[in-house]
């Protein structure tokens, strides 16, 4: 897996408890790009058993990676 400078969503949220960094739209992006995700394991009958924030990897520009 290629380095993920952005940390995890888990550390995102607790480093900005007034959330004033997310926006409608880029709390949507963070959404579709995490079901999108999920539909991907899924679609290769991988259940993902631990959905959490700190499992939900974020790189600049709020791409989605999940382990």
């Amino acid at each position: 897996m290629e380095f993920q400078g952005g940390g995890n969503l888990y550390q995102m949220l607790k480093n900005d408890p007034n959330n004033a960094a997310f926006s409608p739209s880029r709390a949507i992006n963070l959404i579709h790009g995490i079901a999108s995700g999920l539909e991907m394991l899924h679609s290769m009958n991988i259940v993902h058993r631990d959905i959490a924030a700190r499992n939900i990897l974020v790189r600049a520009r709020d791409i989605i990676n999940q382990f």
